[in-house]
C-alpha cells in the first residue's frame, strides 16, 4: 500500500509545496512503513 500526503500553501490551495509518499507493508499483524519519499519547495 502507497500512502500519499500533500501540504498546499494556504493562500492558494491549487500551489502544492511538499508531497510525501510512504510504502507500508502489513507484517505480522501490523503496518510497518518500508519506504519513505519527499520533495519539498519550501525555502530556507
Amino acid at each position: 500500500m502507497i500512502i500519499l500526503d500533500f501540504e498546499s500553501n494556504p493562500a492558494n490551495i491549487h500551489d502544492v509545496i511538499e508531497v510525501a509518499a510512504f510504502r507500508v507493508e502489513f507484517e505480522n499483524r501490523e503496518y510497518k512503513v518500508v519506504d519513505i519519499l519527499v520533495n519539498s519547495r519550501h525555502k530556507g
